[in-house]
């Protein structure tokens, strides 16, 4: 198990994307994520008769889940490179 001091050293050289990929992965997994998305959908699902079932409002959920998609192919690609390159800090 690797000191705190270590750890810090370790991360601290680790290149900025792959820390924030790190921190974004980790966060993205967790079940306070998860619910967080879930309220955003029934919120959008909610104001639809507000707006009419739009093609705006339709746009706006489109838009998002596109945009989230797209960036953790990156998170998701970035995790599998270091779990086949054995990093020590693939997981934390």
């Amino acid at each position: 198990m690797s000191t705190p001091c270590i750890s810090h050293h370790r991360a601290a050289n680790r290149p900025l994307f792959g820390r924030f990929a790190n921190a974004s992965a980790h966060a993205a997994g967790t079940p306070v994520a998860f619910l967080v998305c879930l309220v955003a959908v029934l919120v959008w699902a909610a104001t639809g008769p507000m707006f009419g079932c739009s093609e705006t409002w339709q746009l706006g959920i489109n838009t998002g889940t596109t945009i989230v998609t797209f960036l953790m192919v990156f998170l998701i690609q970035n995790s599998q490179n270091r779990g086949r390159r054995g990093d020590p800090d693939k997981t934390g």
